[in-house]
């Protein structure tokens, strides 16, 4: 009986090992999957055939998801929801939690997190995944370039740009629209004008935590300005890029130490500088650093355009 009740007991430790070894390779691998982003572009009817249409063709195509969203539209080689909402700053608000009803309704289940960007932003959905890879969209969270110091604005923790985008969880999402659509103490239905920062007071009052987007080196990753206005620091950003962390004021720093090099995202992107950051990114060959540059009839200086054309 001894015998047979210390053979019992091995055999459940092994078991338990064998259990705790095998869960911890699960949540390994489960930490190491690309979450799953929904992306959705703010547009109007007129910039669909220009920025919409550069959005479309770059970044966009790297979502898991996507769906542009504007007031009417017409046009079914388009991917775009007609809201019935009119056009103008007043009734920004209305449309995005109008879209995120939307996805709500449709996509919740089918991603982890929901991106929300404008048709002048452009974004690295490789720098987000990898980013968002270490946060759990079951959580109420959502990250994007921090604004801080408004005192018009009532929310405590700051908010999110919407011009550089913001990403929210799967759970502030469901937080937006279980439970803020449904009690106007949440106020989750405002539409003063400020879309980004109406969408700030809703989450914080649901308790929806602003993360910090900032790299290991204390750099931004999201910005509400293209590449040269923050390079560049343009006079403006003194007042937008404000944040202090200990003793570290944004808006007293020169642009290569705002701009990380993982950055995600960019704004006020005309369709040229768009096409231009996608070839630069994701096409263009550094010799001897993504590899080796194959040029027509190398080495052979007698070769003309003569040769070349047939001519």
């Amino acid at each position: 009986f001894l015998g047979l009740l210390l053979f019992t007991i091995v055999l459940c430790v092994i078991t338990m090992q064998l259990l705790s070894h095998q869960a911890t390779a699960i949540l390994s691998f489960v930490h190491t999957m690309k979450p799953k982003v929904f992306c959705w572009v703010l547009t109007t009817p007129g910039n669909l055939p220009t920025k919409a249409t550069a959005v479309k063709k770059t970044w966009l195509k790297r979502c898991d998801g996507a769906i542009f969203v504007t007031s009417n539209h017409n046009d079914p080689s388009f991917p775009a929801m007609a809201l019935g909402i009119p056009e103008g700053r007043d009734h920004l608000s209305a449309k995005s939690f109008a879209a995120f009803k939307y996805i709500y309704n449709h996509h919740l289940k089918d991603f982890d997190w929901f991106l929300k960007a404008d048709d002048d932003t452009y974004v690295i959905m490789e720098n987000l995944k990898h980013f968002l890879q270490g946060f759990d969209s079951n959580n109420p969270l959502y990250f994007g370039q921090y604004i801080g110091d408004q005192k018009h604005i009532p929310v405590k923790q700051g908010y999110a740009s919407g011009g550089a985008g913001y990403v929210l969880s799967q759970e502030a999402l469901r937080r937006m629209q279980e439970i803020g659509m449904n009690d106007t103490k949440y106020q989750c239905r405002q539409n003063t004008g400020y879309e980004d920062a109406d969408i700030g007071i809703c989450l914080e009052k649901l308790n929806v935590t602003l993360g910090v987007s900032r790299d290991n080196d204390n750099q931004m990753t999201f910005h509400s300005f293209n590449p040269l206005g923050v390079l560049n620091m343009d006079p403006i950003l003194g007042n937008i890029y404000q944040y202090t962390n200990g003793d570290t004021n944004v808006g007293k720093e020169k642009g290569e130490k705002i701009l990380s090099s993982g950055t995600i995202s960019f704004h006020y992107v005309d369709p040229g500088t768009i096409y231009l950051l996608d070839f630069l990114i994701y096409d263009l060959n550094v010799h001897q650093l993504r590899g080796n540059n194959k040029y027509i009839w190398n080495n052979n200086p007698r070769r003309t355009y003569k040769d070349l054309l047939g001519t």
